[in-house]
């Protein structure tokens, strides 16, 4: 049997100063600052027993305790109003999973059981199958499963002219996908990939609350969302090449309690910044065996998005940008077999690219960015 141990402890200070744009900015919500701090300290555990050959059960535990405190000021025509909170909880979690591969079978199926101090428990649920024709080259797969996304610290416990809701739920998903990997020889790899997935009990926001004092924070809307992604790999060496293009289709199937053009979920509407198309392709050459060059280049197409800084709020397209990146490794040997180091050099948007993810948040222009990590074992 084997045991995993996983402690980890992290802790984040962030804050926000967001200004009036100008004097004669004082229409509306015009100035907001927030300071907030987190810690989250976890721990966990996990076994795995070889039942047979080929077969396997892996199980294990975690527990999370994260504490935040946060103050926040906001600044309107309609007056100054300020909010402080500080919340603490702790999360438990049990997880199984078995798994049985014989011949060109492959069969998996896992739970997973969350108790949270905020929402109560939940449970979620995978399993999968692969099959391989080794003659052909092909290996077909199918899997099932479900999944949570918990409510944010904001939308639970956010205060001033926003009231979070305790009684939030986590959103859910389900989804389904199947897809074929063929092997073309000459290191020739394609792969397609179908999919679908369901969401429900999505998070909405409302600025008017069903009744004075209700929190502005519901789970409401549902939506769902399919597509297809094509990857090819190929290995020219020492030269390696991949790409992938993804298309994906998104539609509110129940907008809630908000309505209007500008409302974050709108019946019949694709889900906001989810682009229909997305392409990206990359290319690493190894210069020598501690040196490695490594260059991507992406596009993401148009989105749907809201300017929020009007009410009602305004739809809008972002636009579709292309991204070209360029980054560097180098492995450095550890003297008399003490650890080595790998430094890493990124140049990200060489092209200067103008785009937003969000509406009215521009992303980083050009920028080159140096980081690195210890190799124990000297780096050999």
């Amino acid at each position: 049997m084997l045991r995993h141990l996983t402690p980890s402890d992290w802790e984040a200070d962030r804050g926000t100063d967001d200004g009036p744009d100008s004097p004669a900015d004082s229409l509306g919500f015009f100035g907001f600052k927030s300071l907030t701090d987190t810690r989250r300290v976890t721990a966990g555990g996990r076994a795995v027993w070889r039942l047979s050959e080929g077969m396997a059960v892996t199980a294990g535990y975690e527990e999370e305790r994260q504490s935040v405190r946060g103050f926040n000021r906001s600044f309107s025509q309609f007056g100054e109003s300020s909010g402080d909170s500080e919340d603490d909880w702790r999360n438990r979690a049990a997880h199984a999973q078995f798994s049985w591969v014989r011949d060109a079978l492959a069969l998996n199926a896992g739970v997973r059981a969350e108790d949270d101090e905020r929402f109560g428990t939940a449970g979620t649920w995978r399993t999968g199958a692969a099959w391989r024709a080794d003659a052909w080259g092909t290996r077909l797969r199918v899997s099932a499963g479900t999944g949570i996304k918990e409510p944010t610290f904001f939308e639970t416990f956010a205060t001033g002219f926003v009231t979070g809701n305790p009684d939030l739920t986590p959103e859910r998903s389900t989804s389904f996908e199947g897809g074929i990997d063929q092997d073309l020889g000459g290191s020739l790899k394609l792969s397609l990939t179908g999919f679908s997935q369901n969401y429900r009990d999505l998070i909405q926001y409302t600025g008017s609350p069903p009744a004075e004092g209700d929190p502005n924070f519901f789970n409401v809307a549902k939506a769902r969302s399919r597509g297809l992604e094509a990857e090819a790999s190929v290995e020219a060496r020492p030269l390696r090449l991949t790409g992938s293009w993804t298309y994906l289709d998104t539609e509110v199937q129940d907008a809630g309690f908000d309505e209007g053009p500008g409302a974050t979920f709108v019946e019949g509407s694709a889900l906001l910044r989810r682009p229909k198309h997305a392409m990206a392709a990359s290319a690493f050459y190894p210069v020598s065996s501690r040196v490695g060059l490594d260059v991507s280049l992406r596009r993401t197409g148009e989105r749907e998005d809201r300017d929020f800084s009007s009410f009602p709020a305004e739809p809008v397209t972002l636009p579709a940008y292309t991204v070209l990146d360029l980054s560097a490794s180098f492995d450095i040997a550890g003297r008399g077999g003490g650890p080595g180091f790998t430094l890493t050099v990124r140049a990200e948007n060489l092209l200067d690219s103008a785009y937003e993810e969000i509406w009215g948040f521009t992303a980083p222009g050009r920028g080159l960015y140096v980081g690195g990590r210890v190799i124990l074992g000297g780096g050999s």
